[in-house]
């Protein structure tokens, strides 16, 4: 079994997706972020923009801090670091698959602790604990979590897998 996981492409296809999905999602704000800049009249942009600048605001603001790049420059950035897991993926690199899915798991990390702390409601109940307060679970926060606990499986399984083909050589 753990060597047809070790042949497998499958893990390292999905590990490659889910990060870029994380690198689009921040490149969708910024770029949705930048047209709204351009028509602030378009109430679809409007629509569009706040949820996705919310939900990525937690890495793109310090990231625009500090780079101190314009609006057109981190676009062009964000497009590029969100292309590096797709092309590591056609180009079997495994490194790229690694970086990618560790900063991928990073930023989902810091994004999904931003978008718990932001759902929190802070309301006072005799009946729940201080510990776990399940206001901060919105549709967001939980998407976020979800993607951030699936890169944690599939961050561990490519680790195992890496040993075992290291084992195998």
């Amino acid at each position: 079994m753990l060597s047809s996981i070790a042949t497998s492409r499958r893990i390292d296809a999905a590990e490659n997706s889910l990060a870029a999905g994380v690198f689009l999602f921040l490149f969708s704000a910024q770029l949705l972020a930048y047209l709204l800049y351009c028509q602030p009249s378009s109430e679809l942009l409007w629509a569009l923009s706040v949820p996705f600048n919310r939900l990525a605001a937690p890495v793109l603001d310090p990231l625009g801090a500090w780079l101190g790049l314009g609006p057109r420059q981190s676009i062009a950035l964000l497009g590029v670091i969100a292309a590096i897991p797709i092309l590591a993926h056609f180009g079997r690199n495994w490194l790229g698959t690694s970086i990618a899915g560790h900063v991928a798991l990073a930023v989902s990390i810091v994004l999904t602790a931003g978008a718990m702390q932001r759902a929190q409601t802070h309301q006072v109940s005799a009946s729940l604990s201080p510990v776990f307060d399940p206001s901060a679970f919105d549709l967001g926060s939980t998407g976020l979590a979800l993607a951030t606990a699936i890169l944690v499986a599939l961050c561990a399984v490519n680790h195992v897998v890496f040993f075992i083909r290291a084992r195998h050589k």
